[in-house]
């Protein structure tokens, strides 16, 4: 697939560059690729179905009714992102001081990384995945009040997800699609639909 060989020619120009600047070698790995043509026929298309892509209307109608009446944090989150669309990461990092009663801001994400022993750790930063992502949000009168009631669950804290990690968000939502008779799929598809 095209994406496959985009990563193993970003991994080659990695290593190829680190080697001649180390003086191991003095191929130009950038000229070979800018003179490297390859036919568009060469990559195999991936198709998908467009059914497995989004959430049908009858889907989300027999969601979201679930989510809320299974509430708890991680199904309100889920319930919310149908509303906002927004990534999971940036789900897990929404505080309610970034809602203003008609718009929620979203300018921060939660980041997955290897800590120096090895394991993963999770961390909220203050920037989005692309300066795009910085974005204020209009929210329907649902959203709100949705907001509203996640925040009574824990309204000392600010962080309208404490302890929240990004994955629990869709493993989540393949709980609710089980129980609904409804084909799990991943939060990402939530933003797509």
């Amino acid at each position: 697939k095209r994406k496959t060989y985009a990563n193993l020619r970003t991994i080659l120009l990695g290593v190829f560059k680190y080697a001649k600047r180390r003086k191991y070698t003095d191929i130009s790995i950038s000229a070979f690729f800018g003179d490297l043509e390859l036919s568009k026929r060469m990559f195999r298309k991936e198709r998908r179905m467009d059914e497995k892509q989004v959430f049908r209307d009858d889907e989300v109608r027999v969601l979201i009714p679930y989510l809320k009446e299974h509430h708890d944090m991680y199904n309100l989150a889920v319930a919310l992102d149908f509303y906002t669309g927004v990534r999971a990461g940036e789900l897990a990092a929404l505080r309610y001081s970034d809602f203003d009663g008609e718009t929620i801001h979203v300018q921060r994400q939660q980041i997955k990384y290897k800590g120096e022993d090895g394991l993963y750790r999770y961390e909220i930063v203050d920037y989005t995945k692309s300066d795009a992502g910085d974005r204020h949000i209009y929210l329907p009168r649902t959203a709100i009040t949705l907001i509203k009631e996640i925040h009574m669950m824990n309204p000392a804290i600010d962080d309208l997800f404490p302890d929240a990690v990004k994955t629990n968000f869709t493993s989540r939502l393949r709980r609710a699609c089980k129980a609904c008779n409804i084909e799990p799929r991943s939060l990402h598809k939530v933003r797509k639909t």
